[in-house]
């Protein structure tokens, strides 16, 4: 009884209410089937009551052309073209890559950044577990280093650029 009737006439809708947009989406049907499993105080690491990581924005529209062909069979290899050592992933790329591990020791000398030791593989999260353990410098510090992994990267890869060691 409490609850008005809209005087425009206008239809109900059905609403997704775990949604801003009150739209559905994968995405948001993702994050609710995290915070079932988990339960809701372990749905996030962000400081944002929505649980919404802009970090993930970022992650999600990440274009790994090489990955995807190789899973849909379109090459039959996808050795990473910069070391030529091990299969390339998104890991390999920033972590384990011999180039990677080289740009990280010189610039150790110059900023704050993880130990080697602490750049693990724990799972799909491994980097947001990682950067939760920083303060924000060595934060910023280490992701300006990934990109520019990725970059140097994709420079060989899409630009058909040279890599000099």
């Amino acid at each position: 009884m409490k609850i008005k009737i809209s005087v425009l006439g206008s239809e109900d809708w059905i609403v997704w209410n775990f949604e801003k947009t009150r739209i559905f989406s994968v995405r948001s049907a993702y994050r609710l089937g995290l915070q079932l499993e988990t339960g809701p105080d372990n749905a996030s690491s962000s400081s944002r009551p929505d649980g919404e990581r802009s970090m993930w924005k970022k992650l999600w529209s990440a274009h790994i052309r090489r990955a995807n062909k190789f899973h849909r069979h379109l090459d039959d290899h996808r050795t990473c073209e910069l070391c030529r050592l091990e299969p390339e992933n998104g890991f390999h790329v920033v972590v384990t890559c011999p180039h990677a591990k080289a740009l990280r020791e010189a610039m150790r000398d110059i900023w704050e950044l993880p130990k080697e030791a602490d750049l693990a593989h724990s799972g799909p999260d491994w980097l947001l577990l990682l950067l939760d353990r920083f303060d924000s410098q060595t934060c910023a510090n280490f992701l300006m280093l990934l990109w520019r992994c990725w970059h140097v990267r994709n420079g060989v890869l899409m630009a058909g650029e040279k890599y000099i060691d």
